[in-house]
């Protein structure tokens, strides 16, 4: 008996370890030496602590990588050194980083498999926790890696923009019935771009607005466009959380997420690839927000 429960005890602290780990990795640190890892007997429970390390190291290589491509994106003059940079990009996203995460999963699993019958309540809520938490750093990577794909595809074209908002509409059917939200759409012309990425962009504001809105308050989002000289002038408007003033601006960048992270799920990515896109179609993207009322974004697209 004695045995089990100090088992069971030595399981529990080496995850509360894994969990204290994931959160300093989470703020871009690590605190796992050469040292911790081989104070632990187990082959099982170094190679989670040595993925971990390798995790954060890559990480860390990656958003050097990152920041050096979007600073020198718009400097480079021949494509074909841009295409190698990129290509190399997508390789460390879509590789190098998930091997890590895969062996955190599978090493996880393994001890799950073997605790089973044996693991408390505790135990469990942790083993779930490391779980969700490798699922969001996939997401992120993935995230990532579509960002640095924009402006590959510059195909445009005549299409229409109603067209767009039905099919988005369609994508995330399930979720306006789940938050029994309402949109309203209004007419919506056709313009020159590509289909793809406006699709990209229509989804990601419709997507926030139905994200972030308080619980006791059901969704209401209006889609318009309004026809200028030169521009169609798109607006998206929800009944939502609203943004502060001094993060309007900030919204747009990468890697930025609003105050309330704790209550809303994201990855501080979606605004910034909404951005891009406008940018490659010559246009401009602007939001106007009152706090804890909702937030109106503004979108242009030249004729």
């Amino acid at each position: 008996m004695v045995n089990k429960e100090g088992s069971q005890r030595a399981t529990q602290d080496f995850l509360s370890l894994v969990f204290e780990q994931i959160l300093w990795i989470s703020r871009g640190e690590s605190q796992i030496t050469n040292t911790m890892i081989s104070s632990f007997e187990e082959q099982n429970k170094q190679n989670i602590l040595s993925g971990l390390q390798m995790l954060h190291e890559d990480l860390n290589l990656y958003k050097q990588e990152l920041r050096s491509s979007i600073e020198s994106e718009y400097q480079l003059k021949v494509l074909e050194e841009r295409n190698k940079e990129l290509e190399q990009f997508t390789y460390v996203a879509s590789h190098d980083l998930q091997a890590p995460l895969n062996t955190i999963k599978s090493f996880v699993g393994l001890i799950k498999d073997k605790h089973e019958h044996t693991l408390d309540e505790e135990t469990s809520v942790h083993l779930d926790f490391i779980i969700q938490s490798t699922g969001r750093m996939s997401e992120l990577i993935f995230g990532l890696l579509n960002y640095s794909r924009l402006g590959n595809d510059t195909h445009f074209e005549n299409i229409s923009s109603q067209k767009i908002i039905k099919n988005v509409l369609l994508d995330l059917y399930a979720d306006i019935q789940k938050s029994e939200a309402e949109i309203y759409c209004g007419h919506l012309p056709m313009v020159l771009g590509n289909e793809l990425s406006l699709r990209q962009v229509f989804q990601n504001l419709i997507s926030n607005g139905l994200k972030f809105i308080p619980k006791e308050r059901k969704a209401k989002i209006f889609v318009e466009c309004e026809e200028l000289d030169d521009f169609f002038v798109f607006s998206v408007k929800d009944n939502g959380i609203g943004i502060k003033p001094e993060d309007q601006e900030k919204v747009f960048k990468i890697f930025h997420r609003l105050e309330t992270k704790e209550n809303f799920e994201g990855t501080g990515i979606g605004l910034a690839v909404c951005q891009k896109i406008i940018d490659i179609h010559k246009g401009k993207l602007w939001l106007e927000s009152e706090f804890g009322k909702g937030t109106t974004f503004f979108f242009s697209i030249p004729k």
